[in-house]
């Protein structure tokens, strides 16, 4: 992978803009370990999450730690646990998040969190 283009997927599918060809990448990319990194797990569990596949991104989520992830997407990892089952994950993890550090669309996975 390029340079930021994590953040450009995943910026792409928490805005819902572009994303089959997030999808397309994430079908057709290689092994590379990077598979796993807190960054790659929450483009696959918000991807998941997006396609309406609620098994795979709360397993993606569950498998993610948190600490190592910016403000955000923690934020996002928090609605997706929320959405999944798995609240009491997602508290712990939105209980340390200020609102007003995230953008519009990442408030709104903080708020899925809060319900």
């Amino acid at each position: 992978l390029k340079p930021y283009d994590d953040d450009l997927q995943y910026l792409k599918l928490l805005t819902g803009t572009g994303m089959e060809s997030v999808l397309d990448d994430l079908e057709s990319a290689p092994a590379t370990g990077q598979e796993h990194s807190p960054s790659r797990g929450i483009i696959r569990a918000l991807a998941a999450f997006r396609c309406g596949e609620l098994k795979a991104s709360g397993e993606w989520a569950a498998s993610i730690d948190p600490a190592g992830l910016p403000t955000g997407q923690r934020a996002v990892l928090a609605g997706l646990l929320a959405e999944t089952g798995r609240q009491i994950e997602a508290l712990r993890i939105v209980e340390k998040i200020s609102g007003a550090m995230l953008t519009p669309d990442e408030f709104r996975f903080y708020r899925m969190a809060l319900r």
